[in-house]
């Protein structure tokens, strides 16, 4: 029997850093860096958040929307985003920059095919950038999934990872383990609901996708991945026949077992919110409250404590670890 989570978060732990202006109210938020000193951007908006540092307005042009962002190296970030171009094709985005007010935009991956390129995930290792995944196809329904490494000056040797499925693939989720393998999650649509797929680069080889868990009749959707020692933990969110429920699985030694939750009814949205070097965190909503959620993980990939992030706003909050 595995022991209930009892054991609450500290209410000092959680330190709200973004009460997010009417105007920013629904709009989703990414962050990243540490715990301690965490970094956010507005996917839409693309305002850049640095904490004490003044906030950036990154380049939004036609119908930008910002998919990942990440720390890499000090106070250095690099952003993902998807846009329109002149004559309507989705292309890729990649903008980085420092704690100053200079940014520079980096070479996106080359040989573009469909006529749609969205939803870029980066692998960052070591503090260092070192691919991208990506959404690329001609219809939002038929999209395949792509990856390319990055050299330090540039994207290549574009893959891809998965061929188009029954229906839709979306919510791309990455993390690079601590073997340096990487390891992908997204879900797609099997021609009766959609599931949570995953696979592993090891050295320039993919692994076949397949999912993290047993196959059922009920949505599995939006997924997240966070390292957690030399494995890492995914949550995404579950459709039990009235609600949709958190669910939880560890990555160890190349497979995936689910471990319990225990979360309530109409828990949705999961996204980690810690850095590389801290113990999992994933932020959720419960939708019958619309109160946020924070849940901890130890260091053997099982939920250890929880608590209610008070105050929050309807836009995700960005939450901080107090030091000390």
């Amino acid at each position: 029997m595995r022991e209930p989570i009892v054991s609450l978060l500290p209410a000092a732990l959680l330190t709200l850093l973004l009460q997010a202006p009417p105007a920013l109210a629904v709009e989703e938020i990414l962050q990243a860096g540490s715990a301690v000193d965490p970094l956010a951007l507005t996917v839409e908006s693309g305002r850049l958040l640095r904490g004490e540092s003044s906030d950036l307005q990154l380049p939004t042009p036609d119908g930008a929307i910002y998919s990942d962002l990440a720390a890499v190296g000090g106070r250095e970030w690099v952003a993902a985003a998807s846009y329109l171009d002149g004559d309507g094709t989705q292309r890729l985005m990649l903008v980085t920059g420092g704690e100053g007010e200079e940014i520079a935009t980096l070479r996106s991956p080359p040989r573009q095919n469909g006529r749609l390129r969205q939803d870029a995930v980066l692998f960052v290792d070591g503090g260092r950038l070192v691919g991208m995944a990506w959404l690329e196809g001609d219809e939002i329904s038929a999209l395949e999934v792509r990856a390319a490494r990055w050299t330090g000056r540039r994207f290549r040797g574009v893959h891809r990872v998965a061929a188009a499925a029954a229906g839709s693939q979306l919510a791309l989720t990455g993390a690079v383990l601590a073997d340096g393998s990487w390891l992908l999650a997204w879900t797609a649509f099997d021609g009766q609901d959609d599931e949570v797929f995953w696979t592993q680069r090891i050295g320039s080889r993919w692994s076949d996708p397949a999912r993290v868990s047993p196959d059922n009749a009920v949505p599995d959707i939006t997924p997240a991945l966070a390292l957690c020692g030399t494995g890492a933990v995914i949550a995404w969110s579950r459709y039990d026949g009235n609600d949709y429920r958190l669910e939880v699985a560890r990555f160890r030694h190349g497979s995936w077992e689910e471990v319990e939750a225990g979360t309530e009814a109409g828990s949705l949205y999961p996204a980690f919110v810690s850095g590389p070097e801290d113990p999992p965190r994933v932020i959720y909503r419960v939708a019958s409250s619309g109160a946020w959620q924070a849940m901890d993980f130890d260091t053997d990939g099982r939920p250890s404590r929880q608590a209610q992030v008070t105050g929050a706003p309807r836009q995700r909050p960005v939450v901080a670890t107090s030091e000390g």
